[in-house]
């Protein structure tokens, strides 16, 4: 024996509704102080950013997020990745922290213009605003045995800190 159930519905209205959706990605966004003295002071005050430094303050330091390994985690100035090949770690110390305006660190979703497969999260680092002053530094330096060390960059809106 079959039964045969029918239900009628009740017509259901449909309104637009004028508007735009927008979706936030969660980025940390850490602001440089002046008692940082380097990156890597910068993000160690970040929850779950750990700096592993293979000898004193400004040797060779790598990052990493949430325990992952230092290749995991990708860099990029801009949005533009900075690192040489995928999977290669980036060493901060080499970043000079004064011509950084602010660091974004994505740790669980990575938001898609950043156009990459990294499992151990992004770090974004973007310049300072654009027409406030700039400042320009280069140093030398000659030792004995012919060693020459040489090292420049240029900043702009070295001011901008408030």
């Amino acid at each position: 024996m079959f039964l045969l159930l029918i239900l009628i519905l009740n017509e259901v209205p449909v309104i637009e509704v004028e508007g735009e959706v927008k979706k936030e990605i969660p980025l940390h966004i850490i602001h440089p102080s002046f008692n940082d003295n380097s990156l890597s002071d910068a993000l160690s005050k970040e929850t779950g950013v750990t700096i592993r430094r293979y000898g004193t303050e400004g040797s060779f330091s790598l990052i990493s997020i949430r325990g992952g390994s230092p290749s995991h985690t990708e860099f990029f100035l801009e949005g533009v990745p900075i690192s040489l090949t995928p999977y290669s770690a980036v060493n901060i110390e080499d970043l000079p922290l004064q011509g950084i305006g602010r660091i974004e660190v994505a740790k669980d979703f990575i938001p898609s213009w950043f156009s990459t497969a990294s499992i151990g999260g992004i770090i974004n680092i973007t310049l300072p605003d654009k027409g406030k002053p700039s400042f320009h530094y280069f140093s030398g330096e000659i030792s004995s045995f012919k060693t020459l060390r040489t090292m420049g960059y240029s900043i702009r809106n070295l001011l901008s800190h408030s």
